[in-house]
């Protein structure tokens, strides 16, 4: 039951969450202890087989899906194994088999009052192995780090069998950026996982690790030859982790801040002031911080909790911690009067379940895929906070170009289509040559905004709304009130055809 051959399992093991298929693999194996791996990691690589190792198949980069025929999937689901948590000298660590949901294991700190910091969206079905090959981070990384900040040591098997055990030295418990050097022991074992080959250390400048500024280095995968960690399984198989679980403070609160306003630099300056006021507090931790672009509201059918009829063009979803709750109510009452000053509004959720229910939007954002029928492809980018407005300003650019390209596509097909009709009479032809005159008109608008898109003032105008570009106000509804009546029925239906072909090939941005 543990190699696979059959159709099922195969095609199961075709793709991950992208939904990309290029090739099915020759067989699918799940082994059931960690020992068994060095020999079947071995055995692939002596008949020729390309590996991919398989977590819950949550990736949006197709990291697990295979390009070759000649490929072996290595599911491991069934390295599900949960230690006991360890604790001595104020260090609590758990150490968990690479097939185990990422989620369970912050249950089982949250069950011994403690705090796993790994929590990336994925984290009801993603898995540790995942979690580690791709240094995830999650919302908790504001306070504690990515996966690298919270690994004590880990174990994967090399491409010979061999297997390599890391170990990090002296933790400091918290971002590895606040040090100036981190070290690893590295153990190099024998395919029996046991007998030692040697021992090295690998000391690394901390500000290798990640560049100035940011949380995350996304560029630097070799990190000074550190193995495994955001590797995305390339020089190795990840099968265990140990990590360290934190104590949290006694209070934490989740706030949920919504902004309307069309000016995006006043909404996304919140994100800097907020910070750079709570860490000026040492009475207060800021645990968690997630932004919701327009795309992503509109996409989750997020409930406006502002009395409003509209959607917020962002929301800004916070979790804010301290022993003491008069201390943590100063800090909330002075990020109510910043949002006030940015034209938001903020709730507040102090009970367990409440706070719950605030996250869980952030939680459906897959769901921007089902909202447009689109195929979702993820990239991860890291920005400093000080161009967070520089950068979604620069996604709106894209998003605006983009959609006036698509329009322009289709205002070319439908032109396509009327030039090839061939009209019965005087009046079908005045009406097709009256629609052409329309269409050639709006078609000169728009290419002429879209060549003007690079001058602030235009792309200002667009992106707040002052001018808008409607396929629908400025071409759709002018050309069905021109062509009226049963006659021209059938050219109405093929131009809707049109657009909703295009409509469905619409490329944009989410962040």
């Amino acid at each position: 039951n543990n190699i696979r051959f059959d159709a099922l399992s195969r095609s199961s093991h075709a793709t991950d969450a992208t939904d990309w298929r290029v090739e099915y693999p020759a067989v699918v194996i799940t082994p059931d202890t960690e020992i068994e791996i060095s020999d079947i990691v071995k055995t692939c690589i002596e008949l020729g087989l390309t590996i991919i190792p398989r977590g819950g198949g949550t990736g949006y980069t197709g990291g697990a899906i295979p390009l070759d025929t000649q490929t072996a999937v290595i599911n491991t689901e069934k390295l599900s194994f949960i230690d006991t948590i360890q604790s001595q000298d104020g260090l609590h660590t758990v150490n968990v088999g690479a097939g185990v949901i990422t989620k369970r294991v912050s249950e089982l700190a949250a069950a011994n009052n403690l705090v796993f910091a790994v929590d990336p969206t994925s984290q009801d079905a993603c898995t540790i192995g995942g979690n580690v090959a791709m240094n995830a981070g999650g919302k908790k990384a504001l306070r504690w780090g990515t996966t690298i900040d919270n690994l004590l040591s880990w174990k994967m098997v090399m491409p010979d069998g061999t297997w390599l055990q890391v170990k990090r030295l002296d933790h400091n418990q918290d971002k590895i950026q606040l040090l100036d050097e981190v070290s690893f022991k590295i153990h190099h074992l024998k395919t029996d996982g046991k007998t030692l080959l040697k021992t090295e250390t690998l000391t690394i400048n901390a500000t290798h690790m990640r560049k100035s500024g940011l949380g995350k280095d996304v560029t630097n995968k070799f990190l000074d030859g550190l193995p495994g960690i955001q590797k995305e399984g390339c020089d190795g198989f990840i099968t265990s982790a140990e990590f360290i679980l934190h104590q949290p403070l006694e209070h934490i609160n989740t706030l949920c801040l919504e902004f309307f306003g069309h000016d995006l630099d006043n909404a996304v300056s919140a994100i800097v002031a907020i910070k750079d006021n709570v860490d000026g507090n040492q009475d207060v931790d800021l645990v968690g911080m997630e932004h919701l672009d327009a795309r992503y509201v509109k996409a989750v059918n997020y409930t406006t909790k502002a009395n409003r009829s509209e959607l917020p063009k962002m929301v800004l979803l916070i979790d804010i911690s301290s022993n003491n709750q008069t201390s943590l109510d100063n800090q909330i009452d002075q990020i109510i009067t910043l949002t006030h000053d940015r034209e938001g509004e903020c709730f507040v959720a102090k009970l367990l379940e409440k706070r719950q229910t605030f996250w869980k939007d952030r939680a459906n954002t897959a769901a921007i895929a089902a909202h447009t029928n689109a195929f979702k492809i993820n990239e991860d980018v890291v920005i400093p906070l000080d161009k967070l407005g520089d950068y979604s300003n620069g996604i709106e650019h894209i998003n605006i170009r983009l959609s006036i390209e698509n329009k322009l596509a289709t205002l070319d097909a439908v032109k396509t289509y009327f030039q090839n009709i061939n009209p019965d009479s005087s009046l079908v032809k005045d009406k097709i040559d009256h629609a052409l005159t329309l269409l050639n008109e709006v078609d000169s608008q728009w290419k002429s905004a879209l060549a003007s898109l690079a001058q602030a003032a235009e792309f200002k105008a667009i992106q707040t709304g002052e001018r808008v570009i409607s396929y629908i106000n400025e071409f759709a509804q002018p050309l069905n009130d021109l062509l009226m009546g049963d006659v021209f029925a059938e050219i109405r239906k093929e131009v809707q055809e049109i657009h909703a072909e295009h409509r469905e090939s619409r490329l944009f941005v989410a962040t």
